[in-house]
């Protein structure tokens, strides 16, 4: 359900988007909004691209990863109610650096601009008890470190004018220094979306 909102949501702000001609590899800024989907979870967050540098773009990012796995199942609160609970509550918080490379900057003059990138950063996961409410669980958290990574393949769209839409295919890697959930890698293909100004 929280993977359907999120991607009406960005799919909207597609559809409205109206295409003008320009190169997307000379945008100076970008801040936007950005959907991760993966094998794992869905990841919503934030991105700030810097100023070009040659054919590389420079940036920062951060987003929290709600992890899914395991069956659904229904459950009963102190009432009665019957809740639906997944047998992994678990979050991961992430932040780091961004490097993106055009491929054929200066030889597209497009609205549009195809281009490599990867992630590195830090993570941390929050641990919950799963069969407790959205509030109560983060009571009480237990805290796991590590390291995240990523690459993509993917294409800078130009929509309206000073809007920016980026969809890109790869894959996410994340390592803990301790086991989470019994395991210490969390990784799998991963596909994200962004949406937001250029400047």
């Amino acid at each position: 359900m929280k993977k359907t909102i999120l991607i009406l949501i960005l799919l909207s702000a597609i559809t409205n988007a109206q295409v003008k001609i320009e190169t997307m590899a000379n945008v100076q800024k970008f801040s936007a909004i950005d959907l991760h989907i993966t094998d794992f979870g869905t990841s919503i967050g934030w991105y700030r691209q810097f100023a070009p540098v040659g054919k590389f773009h420079y940036g920062i990012w951060a987003n929290i990863t709600m992890v899914t796995g395991g069956d659904e199942y229904t459950a009963y609160n102190y009432w009665g109610q019957p809740i639906t609970v997944n047998e992994i509550s678990l979050d991961f918080v992430k932040s780091g650096v961004a490097l993106k490379y055009h491929l054929f900057k200066d030889k597209l003059a497009n609205s549009f601009s195809p281009f490599l990138s990867t992630q590195l950063g830090g993570v941390i996961a929050l641990d919950t008890p799963e069969n407790t409410s959205f509030f109560k669980k983060y009571e009480k958290v237990d805290f796991y470190y590590g390291m995240t990574y990523n690459f993509f393949v993917g294409i800078d769209f130009m929509g309206s004018p000073k809007y920016e839409i980026s969809v890109a295919a790869g894959y996410e890697s994340n390592y803990f220094y301790e086991a989470v959930q019994d395991s210490k890698n969390w990784n799998g293909k991963a596909v994200y979306f962004q949406y937001g100004k250029f400047f």
